[in-house]
């Protein structure tokens, strides 16, 4: 069902920081479940940190393809998947580098999962506006 809402262009008439902060939660959702799983292996805990983020960081850029920007166009040659990936994992470089800061600063004076959330946290905003601006900008319009 969903796939064919996205096929369509449907767009839900949910606010778009809304269905941002959906996707971000089962993301962030999904990051903590598996850090806790790695952390509880005994890997070390900022590396299972930086995985989790990578492997949320994958899940993110398909559900908010899907749900957060589904009206932007992706079809089109210049701003198509390849390139929209690549911008995608370029803006998680940058967003690891805050997350995972802000977790070496916060995971010695509290539990590593809160930690974790407030480097999620921190890296909120500048997803939002990068991903709205950048990764899944709109098309250009032309002036004739």
């Amino acid at each position: 069902m969903t796939s064919h809402l996205v096929a369509t262009g449907y767009v839900a008439p949910i606010p778009r920081p809304a269905r941002f902060a959906v996707v971000g939660a089962a993301c962030a959702g999904f990051q903590l479940l598996l850090l806790h799983l790695l952390v509880q292996s005994g890997m070390e805990s900022a590396l299972a940190n930086g995985i989790a983020f990578v492997a949320s960081a994958q899940a993110n850029f398909a559900l908010s393809a899907m749900v957060t920007w589904p009206d932007r166009p992706h079809l089109h040659v210049r701003y198509g998947w390849p390139r929209r990936l690549a911008r995608f994992n370029l803006a998680v470089a940058i967003g690891a580098v805050i997350n995972e800061s802000v977790f070496l600063l916060a995971d010695p004076a509290v539990h590593y999962l809160v930690a974790s959330m407030l480097g999620i946290v921190a890296g909120a905003s500048f997803n939002f506006v990068i991903g709205d601006r950048w990764v899944f900008a709109a098309r250009p319009t032309r002036h004739r």
